[in-house]
């Protein structure tokens, strides 16, 4: 079945009509999922942010919605940022094609919208009646969108900047190596020119007793 759903994934070779998911690359799969990861956990501390700007306020909101991991989850989500960097800078320098703005954003907006809305429920025993009924949960969900087209818009800065660091490096002179040469035939060194041309001396005479 999965030969015959197309997507057009961000960063692929190929994309559009005959790009399938089983063809997808662990790179392109781990730098899409941790851009999702860090998204949400990021647009995640943002809306809460927003829907409760009094810090106490907010802490106590935090901790009677079960909201006690998120200093791990946000740790960890920073953490991933050079990873997925790095991952990605790998990608733009085996030649691959630069990933489209707009596939970018929406690949990400499609894994953290449904991914921020079950955390939500996952933090409040899966009850959509108090997950609904939370403030934060749309604003949450917009940013989540926005959180996306922000990402998108700095994965195409980055591998632009990327492309032409990797352009210019190509375009250095390349230096030939040093090798050492062996003399050429005839050819005395100095020294022992210096010696050869030298004059003979007789040999001392000897002493008669």
């Amino acid at each position: 079945m999965a030969s015959y759903l197309w997507v057009d994934f961000p960063g692929s070779a190929q994309s559009g009509p005959g790009r399938t998911i089983g063809s997808m690359t662990r790179i392109r799969v781990l730098v899409i999922g941790g851009l999702a990861w860090s998204g949400v956990v990021l647009g995640h501390l943002v809306a809460y942010l927003l829907a409760y700007p009094a810090e106490a306020e907010r802490a106590t909101r935090l901790a009677d919605t079960g909201h006690g991991s998120f200093p791990l989850l946000l740790v960890s989500a920073l953490a991933a940022i050079p990873a997925i960097l790095s991952l990605l800078a790998v990608r733009v320098m085996r030649g691959d094609r630069s990933p489209s703005l707009f596939s970018t954003a929406v690949w990400l907006a499609a894994i953290q919208v449904p991914a921020f809305l079950a955390m939500e429920l996952f933090e409040r025993g899966m009850s959509f009646e108090h997950t609904l009924l939370e403030p934060a949960l749309l604003v949450g969900l917009i940013v989540q969108v926005l959180v996306a087209a922000i990402s998108a818009v700095l994965v195409k800065t980055f591998v632009r900047a990327v492309v032409a660091l990797t352009s210019r490096l190509r375009r250095l002179p390349r230096q030939a190596p040093a090798r050492l040469l062996a003399p050429a035939m005839g050819h005395r060194p100095k020294r022992l020119v210096f010696l050869t041309s030298a004059r003979r001396r007789a040999p001392p005479l000897t002493s008669v007793s």
